[in-house]
């Protein structure tokens, strides 16, 4: 996104924001992801 690519510049690295952990872990349950680091 917009947000990641300004992280990316001015930091060096991307820093998810909780929501977006949130999110993309409700995504993983969606598609059945459920391998050990997800746990």
């Amino acid at each position: 996104t917009c947000e990641s690519a300004a992280q990316l510049r001015q930091n060096g690295k991307v820093v998810p924001v909780g929501s977006t952990l949130k999110r993309m872990g409700s995504i993983h349950l969606k598609k059945g992801v459920q391998e050990s680091h997800f746990e």
